[in-house]
């Protein structure tokens, strides 16, 4: 949770670096940063018809981070034994048993 002193003056930074017509993306970028920095993420949610590109790798990259991924896979019976085996693919400590 942030303290309303830094969000108020993380925000002002914001945006001022929003309105900016040269170097906003780095400015913006730099003002994220400073946000996320020592972020303790308590949990995640997704909602989506299928494995979209660069999601094994986001789940992965929270499971490194050491999160725990519960999945509940429920999905037209068409595409639901597909996705199952691309997840299964893509993170090699995930049973698909």
């Amino acid at each position: 949770m942030l303290e309303e002193e830094f969000y108020t003056e993380w925000d002002e930074g914001y945006q001022e670096a929003a309105a900016l017509l040269d170097g906003r993306d780095d400015a913006i970028d730099e003002q994220v940063s400073a946000v996320e920095a020592d972020v303790e993420l308590v949990g995640v949610t997704a909602i989506e018809d299928k494995l979209q590109e660069g999601v094994p790798a986001a789940i992965q990259t929270l499971l490194d981070a050491g999160m725990k991924v519960p999945f509940v896979l429920l999905h037209a019976a068409q595409h639901h034994g597909w996705c199952s085996y691309l997840l299964c693919q893509c993170l090699s400590n995930v049973s698909c048993s």
